[in-house]
């Protein structure tokens, strides 16, 4: 029987009492006081029972929305992009989601309690070994606070449990060839301020890699080719400028970036600004072109632009390939 019903016994059973006692004139005044004290106690043992559902009701709303929060943050753990990996203090994995699954090629359980190290290449190892040291001194030694404050005065942390952002390493994946990651370390604290977990970040890199290695090799192309060829954003600030540009306008790379073309490169503002509209209507403009170089000289270009744009359509930056033909034209 539950509390509400056996309220609801008792109550009954006390008007049962009550008419009983009406019915008796010949009940002493003490227990009539006592029949009405015993009711009054029952109303407020009811009243509180009904508090106690509410507060039940409410407890049981909040379990709920934790529980729906806690799932939230679980899906993000899991669906997130780069690779999760939660550890204890020691190194020992506890955690990791789909994307580590993915880069360490092992399943999430069998990495589970397994070192972090095990997945790590030997060349890093050593580094590794100075975080986990370094957490655990913290731990024994400074809170939280001393933590931020530290991590403050070495600019390591934009916030009090980064431990470390933006460092590469190498990961050895299980039977696979190393791969470089992007790592950024941030430890959990309990409410005493101490250190109580590990979170790893590892962010794969080969894609960006190999960005980067294709931009060298073309940039590398493009200082081969004898024309000039640079390239300015819609502000006419210069963003790229090959060895052939170098050349011809006698500038370094170093010297222009960043500068404005009107006054290095196009002498004839106007002249610019016909090229410009015309690249904005049609993408592209070819013509010959005066220009006057850095030591005075006077030279016919043939130019080529090209207006470069990105996937929404916005315009992006200007590509200029100049070809002095000046002999040619005498």
């Amino acid at each position: 029987m539950s509390l509400d019903q056996q309220i609801q016994s008792a109550q009954e059973r006390l008007q049962q009492i009550q008419h009983q006692a009406e019915g008796n004139t010949g009940n002493s005044p003490l227990l009539a006081t006592a029949i009405t004290e015993l009711a009054v106690a029952l109303e407020e043992l009811h009243a509180a029972t009904e508090e106690l559902h509410l507060q039940n009701e409410e407890l049981l709303a909040t379990h709920q929305t934790l529980a729906e929060e806690r799932q939230r943050y679980q899906n993000l753990f899991d669906f997130a992009p780069d690779a999760y990996i939660v550890t204890n203090l020691q190194g020992v994995i506890e955690a990791v989601n789909g994307a580590a699954e993915k880069l360490l090629n092992i399943r999430r359980d069998v990495a589970q309690d397994k070192p972090l190290i095990v997945f790590i290449a030997e060349a890093d190892h050593n580094f590794i070994y100075e975080q986990l040291d370094r957490v655990v001194r913290w731990g024994q030694h400074q809170t939280a606070r001393a933590l931020a404050q530290d991590l403050q005065r070495q600019n390591l942390a934009r916030s009090a449990n980064i431990l470390l952002q933006d460092h590469e390493i190498f990961i050895q994946p299980r039977d696979g060839i190393a791969v470089t990651v992007s790592l950024a370390l941030s430890a959990e604290f309990n409410y005493q301020g101490e250190p109580v977990g590990l979170h790893w970040l590892l962010r794969d890199l080969r894609d960006r890699k190999q960005a980067e290695q294709k931009i060298r090799t073309q940039a590398t192309l493009l200082n081969l080719v004898p024309n000039a060829i640079f390239a300015f954003d819609l502000n006419h600030q210069i963003i790229y400028w090959n060895q052939g540009a170098s050349q011809l306008y006698g500038w370094s790379a170093t010297e222009v970036m960043g500068q404005s073309v009107d006054s290095l490169v196009y002498q004839n503002v106007a002249q610019l600004a016909q090229i410009k509209t015309t690249l904005l209507e049609k993408g592209k403009w070819q013509g010959e072109v005066c220009r006057i170089l850095s030591e005075g000289q006077k030279v016919t270009l043939e130019a080529r632009y090209i207006l470069v744009r990105i996937n929404a359509g916005q315009s992006q930056a200007i590509l200029a390939v100049e070809t002095n033909i000046t002999e040619k034209n005498n």
